[in-house]
C-alpha cells in the first residue's frame, strides 16, 4: 500500500511538470533515423571499405532515431545515439576519399545535426517545477547535454568488468546486505534519519549576486 501511495504521488507530482523543451522536439529522431538511413545507403553501394566505416555509425543512428519515434525510450538510447552521432562526424574524415568530399560533407553535417538533436532529445526528459525559470534550450546547452550523454555512454562502456565476474558478484552481494541493514534500521521509512543533523553553523554569511537579471 505505502508503494502505490508513493507512486500515486510521484505521478501527481510529475503532471504538474513542465517540460523544458517543446514537445514538437521528440520529432527530432527524425534527423539521427535519416542519417543511419544516408550512412546505410553509401555503405551497402559500395565496397569493404565503405561497409567498415558507415555501418556502424549507420545501424546505431538508424536505430536510436527509430525508437525515439515510436517508443518511450530511456537514457540508453540517448547515450547510444550521441556515441553514433560523434562517430559519424569522425567517420566522415575516411568517408572524403571513399565517397567524394560533399557526400562526406553531408555525412558529417547530418551526424552533428543527430548530436544536437541528442541534446534537445536529452533535455526533454527533465522537468521544471512551478515557479522555477525555464533554461534556454538554445544550441550551446544542446550542445552541452548531448556531451554529457556521450560521457555516460563512455562510463557505461568501459566499467564492464563491473558489470559480470566476480565483481558483480561482490557487489550484488553488498547491495543484498546493505538492503537488509538499511530496513533493520528503519531508513526506508524514515529516509532523514539516515543522515545525521549537521552542526549549527557559526558566523554565517550571506552573497548575492546577479544572473541574467535576477538577485539569487
Amino acid at each position: 500500500m505505502g508503494e502505490r501511495r508513493q507512486e500515486k504521488g510521484n505521478l501527481k507530482d510529475s503532471a504538474v511538470l513542465e517540460s523544458t523543451t517543446s514537445q514538437w522536439w521528440s520529432f527530432s529522431s527524425l534527423i539521427p533515423l535519416f542519417a543511419g538511413v544516408l550512412w546505410l545507403l553509401l555503405a551497402v553501394r559500395g565496397g569493404v571499405p565503405e561497409i567498415l566505416v558507415g555501418f556502424v555509425p549507420g545501424v546505431i543512428l538508424l536505430g536510436t532515431g527509430l525508437s525515439g519515434l515510436l517508443w518511450a525510450v530511456d537514457s540508453r538510447t540517448y547515450q547510444h545515439m550521441a556515441l553514433a552521432s560523434s562517430l559519424g562526424i569522425l567517420f566522415s574524415l575516411p568517408a572524403i576519399p571513399l565517397f567524394g568530399p560533399l557526400t562526406a560533407a553531408a555525412l558529417g553535417a547530418g551526424s552533428a545535426a543527430s548530436f544536437l538533436a541528442t541534446g534537445y532529445l536529452a533535455l526533454g526528459k527533465h522537468r521544471c517545477p512551478p515557479g522555477v525559470p525555464m533554461p534556454e534550450t538554445g544550441l550551446s546547452l544542446a550542445a552541452r547535454a548531448a556531451v554529457n550523454e556521450l560521457m555516460m555512454c563512455a562510463l557505461i562502456l568501459t566499467s564492464w568488468p563491473i558489470i559480470v565476474g566476480w565483481s558483480a558478484t561482490r557487489v550484488r552481494r553488498e547491495a543484498a546486505d546493505a538492503y537488509g541493514l538499511f530496513e533493520e534500521r528503519g531508513w526506508f521509512e524514515d529516509p532523514a534519519s539516515y543522515h545525521k543533523d549537521p552542526p549549527p553553523l557559526e558566523r554565517p554569511e550571506v552573497h548575492y549576486q546577479e544572473r541574467r537579471g535576477r538577485k539569487i
